[in-house]
């Protein structure tokens, strides 16, 4: 018999297991990773419900709290992600019942809203069983980085995918274009906070990235590397950006997670821009790519240094975000994915 229950701690280990059935060795297929996501964000713990047949973990349906700057008004809402149902489980209605009774927890917990971008797979059941709106797809910007390797791998059989050994790079303090350009770290809590309090109304609806979110999402990972490079005039943060190294479909990809500058510091974008291209280079990357919405003044500074967007026949899969609200609101920025600012940084998979 089947039982539908909240999830702790102790059921991480066959989580792990289960996305390892589904997916194979990818990062929530690691127990660490999952403590460290369902545990460790500073916007709440992880609301789960799994579904389990005796000791068989069946099913699992998770949102992960998220606080958003709405209109100038603090919002907490909810990320959808890491939805699975075991092979022999589906067809049964796991999936509705599970999430239903998250978004209960989501009311309980005052986490207004539930956004998500799901796969392709899963994209039919959140809009056609979970009501679930699409407000449109998130651009994916890429720049070849070297062209003939593309070119090889396109005609060849990809390899499977695999942890690339990354160049290291201390990036100390130097001097480009009149900036200060070094790696944050987690002692530039008080640099870090002070940009987010004047960036923070540059869009209507932006996820806090506050200190306590990039130390949990790119400080604290034990599962991934990443750069995060800070550009500073006169002993001010302008702006910061994030890199990570990775494989993806037998192509080594310099992906940016995250690009946020102060408003018209067109300077400091546009270095962070290519010192983050140097890294990715340094490392043998074959294409950099970026998740970004066309409104954005990060967009406009990706195009002019060369990304283009990618064609549809060769994304990896589409990106679209979906909106489900649960306490009722009067903040229609929110379903107007033109009002967001969103990277990488507020998806999960990279």
């Amino acid at each position: 018999m089947i039982q539908i229950i909240q999830a702790n701690d102790n059921d991480y280990d066959d989580m792990a297991e289960l996305a390892r059935e589904n997916y194979g060795d990818i990062d929530i297929s690691n127990t660490a990773y999952l403590m460290w996501q369902y545990n460790h964000n500073p916007a709440g713990k992880a609301l789960i419900r799994i579904a389990r047949d005796g000791k068989e973990l069946a099913a699992q349906y998770i949102n992960i709290p998220i606080r958003v700057l709405a209109d100038g008004q603090m919002v907490r809402g909810a990320l959808s992600l890491n939805t699975i149902t075991r092979e022999k489980y589906r067809g049964l209605g796991l999936f509705p019942i599970l999430a239903s009774q998250v978004f209960e927890d989501c009311i309980n917990s005052e986490c207004a809203f539930t956004i998500g971008f799901p796969n392709p797979n899963s994209y039919p059941g959140f809009i056609r069983k979970l009501s679930f709106l699409d407000l449109g797809s998130v651009p994916l910007l890429i720049k070849p980085l070297k062209i003939a390797a593309l070119i090889k791998k396109s005609l060849c059989k990809l390899e499977p995918s695999a942890q690339n050994k990354l160049m290291l790079t201390t990036y100390d303090h130097y001097r480009k274009n009149g900036l200060i350009i070094r790696k944050l770290t987690p002692e530039d809590k008080l640099a870090i906070d002070q940009l987010w309090n004047k960036v923070k109304g540059k869009y209507p609806v932006m996820q806090v990235r506050d200190y306590e979110f990039i130390k949990w999402r790119y400080f604290d990972v034990a599962t991934r590397n990443y750069l995060v490079l800070g550009a500073w005039k006169e002993n001010v943060l302008q702006g910061f950006i994030v890199g990570r190294c990775t494989t993806q479909a037998g192509i080594k990809c310099g992906m940016i997670v995250d690009f946020l500058i102060l408003k018209k510091e067109t300077n400091a974008g546009e270095t962070l821009i290519r010192e983050i291209m140097r890294y990715f280079i340094s490392n043998n990357m074959e294409l950099a790519g970026a998740l970004m919405l066309k409104h954005t003044e990060e967009y406009t500074l990706l195009k002019r240094n060369f990304f283009c967007r990618c064609p549809h026949f060769l994304e990896p899969q589409p990106f679209p975000m979906i909106y489900r609200e649960h306490i009722e609101m009067d903040l229609k920025s929110l379903t107007n994915i033109n009002h967001w600012f969103l990277t990488m940084g507020d998806y999960d998979v990279i």
